[in-house]
């Protein structure tokens, strides 16, 4: 995540601009679910009769974004060389912007994995283990090149096979098509993209959310497909399907599973267990207005679809953040928020300050909010790692207690691998030691 630089800022402008043009997708639905002294308030919200005239110096941008969030859950009983291991759950939140060309679609964001669930001071609050890029090509045949692969999402290729009409379609129709699947065998040795032969067949209308669905079943086989890291896989995995009537977009997968992969070290794994995939899609329109220093002044944004309206929110100039528009949406990066030296521990004072984020943050209801917390260097990166991540947590305990659902936030800790500015001067260790709070769009 990066800042603005003036230059540069008008070029990305540009660039929105052209990009701005979205339709559909394939993959989308609503899914409903589990030290300086403070100034005045940051956040006014309004919604003036009228549209203020923006200062000479200001530059406005309109966006329309399109947005995929899909969420995945496995739970598995898994044995290793036989032996029983133990339950393996695994939850992954991949949020991914749009880009519709004339001849493909291109998709970039981060996937946050989490593999256990806080629940020390706050309940609920998720701990996102690892932060991983993730960048493809859609192309018009409905393949995807990966660009930036860590193995989300884990269903590929598929989406375009399940566009049809199925008004008109008789209950029991079949079809085969191919697809592509990541598997996560062990961990530590990484995911394997593997192709498959996907059997589908229509089953009727169904139910899902309290929304009408069309309802498809599918089967498909794993098999051996990477003999440089395995001796041989195999299993069957069973599907159920659901997609809105209304637009044929897939919202929610579930997988049954049996499988069993042998690595070319004679290592056996065995899974049994279920994969959940959902699936959401947003469209907004966005409007941002950038003053004359090159920070964010206002931000409004309308829906395109059923996704509840942000009001206008306009941001004044303020010693305990800054707002910056990243890749993954608006991020607020605390300045100055003191902690006991090598602690979690929010000196005295710093409430007020928390109190002025907790403001803003309560204008984005149902947004998930992304809390890193960041070092200096100090030679040490398993502690600053572990020091980053008690900050964060501590940040998000402390916004909870002013009335922000748990379930809002996802946490970790960058250590100090992200500066911002050389750890050199005691000036840029200061500024390096950061939390950053990302608005997840």
């Amino acid at each position: 995540m990066k800042n603005f630089l003036c230059i540069a800022l008008t070029a990305v402008a540009c660039l929105m601009l052209l990009a701005c043009k979205t339709t559909g997708s394939k993959i989308s639905s609503s899914h409903r679910e589990y030290g300086e002294k403070t100034e005045t308030s940051a956040v006014e919200q309004t919604v003036p009769a009228e549209e203020p005239k923006s200062a000479a110096n200001d530059t406005v941008i309109f966006r329309n974004e399109s947005t995929v969030v899909i969420k995945e859950r496995s739970d598995y009983r898994t044995y290793i060389n036989g032996k029983y291991a133990g339950l393996t759950y695994r939850e992954s939140e991949t949020y991914l912007k749009r880009n519709a060309t004339a001849n493909a679609e291109k998709f970039s964001g981060k996937t946050f994995v989490v593999q256990d669930t806080r629940r020390n001071l706050v309940s609920q609050v998720k701990k996102a283990d690892e932060v991983l890029p993730v960048a493809f090509t859609k192309h018009s045949d409905g393949t995807e090149k990966f660009i930036e692969d860590s193995g989300f999402p884990l269903l590929r290729e598929m989406f375009d096979t399940l566009d049809k009409d199925y008004s008109g379609m008789s209950i029991g129709t079949y079809w085969d098509d191919n697809a592509v699947v990541s598997v996560f065998p062990l961990k530590e040795r990484g995911a394997v993209a593997l192709p498959v032969i996907i059997r589908f067949e229509y089953v009727g209308h169904a139910e899902y959310l309290g929304e009408d669905a069309f309802k498809v079943k599918a089967k498909y086989a794993l098999r051996n497909a990477d003999a440089q890291k395995f001796k041989a896989i195999s299993g069957t995995r069973d599907m159920e399907i659901f997609l809105s009537i209304k637009n044929h977009n897939v919202m929610f997968v579930r997988e049954k599973t049996a499988e069993q992969f042998t690595y070319n070290d004679g290592t056996t794994v065995k899974n049994e267990g279920t994969l959940l995939h959902f699936f959401n899609y947003v469209d907004t329109s966005r409007k941002i207005t950038i003053g004359g220093d090159n920070k964010i002044k206002a931000i409004e944004t309308q829906p395109n679809g059923n996704e509840s309206s942000v009001p206008k929110i306009e941001f004044k100039k303020s010693s305990t953040y800054t707002v910056e528009n990243t890749e993954l949406g608006l991020q607020l990066r605390l300045k100055n928020l003191r902690f006991v030296a090598d602690k979690d521990t929010l000196l005295a004072g710093e409430e007020s300050k928390l109190d002025e984020i907790a403001t803003v943050l309560k204008n984005f209801s149902g947004k998930k909010f992304f809390v890193e917390g960041h070092t200096a260097s100090t030679g040490q990166p398993a502690n600053e790692k572990a020091l980053s991540e008690l900050r964060a947590f501590a940040i998000v305990a402390e916004l909870t207690k002013r009335g922000i659902p748990e379930k809002q936030f996802l946490y970790s800790g960058a250590g100090a691998s992200k500066p911002l500015v050389s750890n050199d001067t005691p000036q840029g260790m200061a500024e390096n030691r950061r939390v950053e709070i990302t608005i997840l769009d």
